[in-house]
């Protein structure tokens, strides 16, 4: 899978991902249901070129040069 820079937050696996920021809340409401869901604000996400093709047209991603796990 590749690293992607989130842009802008996203809900991925009840899991939601936001643009770096080292105040972000530990959980926040589910885009879909409500209940609170984990967040992630590191500002990378690890994608399948199939999961990440609509987000990077959708201009809530980018592709992580050189960021190596």
């Amino acid at each position: 899978m590749a690293k992607f820079k989130v842009l802008t937050p996203i809900e991925h696996n009840e899991t939601h991902y936001w643009p770096e920021n080292d105040k972000a809340p530990k959980e926040a409401p589910s885009f879909g249901h409500g209940r609170p869901v984990p967040v992630n604000a590191s500002g990378v996400i690890e994608l399948t070129d199939a999961e990440a093709a609509p987000l990077l047209v959708g201009a809530a991603i980018a592709p992580a040069k050189g960021k190596k796990g």
